[in-house]
């Protein structure tokens, strides 16, 4: 099977702007799936929802992959320990973080919440600064955190 796209299509593409022109990008998602779904067809692979059997089995073939690239990762059991701080004015919360310490040395930052009244005042800072020196504590390097918020990307990137 040959695959054809046409030149109008791809410069759509590369002039895209979600921003001013969301029907556009619409057509661009559409184009994309549309190429992603030729390829795979191409390739004779089917695409359908995973039995617990295959998701165990892929586990086990992203571990063993772990295994060979990743310094002391020896188990899939993950996390090894979770490590919480609030901070709190008169019993009441202002705000707290979570992260989980991976058997592979690496601390994932799952929440950090800093209440609205409190907010700039240093709070995340000091959560953030606890738990990076537990995490150092128990021999982490590395911390990986996943944010939406753009102050929050902000917040991480001057640390």
């Amino acid at each position: 099977m040959m695959f054809k796209t046409d030149c109008a299509n791809l410069n759509c593409l590369k002039r895209s702007d979600p921003k001013n022109s969301p029907n556009q990008c619409s057509d661009i998602r559409e184009l994309i799936d549309h190429i992603l779904s030729e390829i795979l067809n191409m390739q004779k692979i089917e695409l359908s929802i995973g039995t617990e059997k295959e998701i165990d089995e892929l586990s086990d073939q992203l571990f063993n992959f772990n295994k060979k690239i990743v310094p002391g990762f020896e188990s899939k059991d993950s996390p090894i320990d979770v490590v919480r701080y609030v901070l709190k004015k008169e019993k009441h919360l202002v705000a707290g973080i979570v992260g989980k310490i991976a058997i592979n040395n690496v601390v994932f930052i799952d929440d950090l919440f800093v209440m609205e009244d409190f907010r700039k005042q240093g709070c995340a800072s000091t959560l953030l600064a606890h738990l990076e020196t537990e995490a150092k504590s128990r021999g982490c390097y590395l911390a990986y955190l996943n944010t939406i918020n753009a102050d929050a990307v902000r917040f991480y990137e001057n640390r």
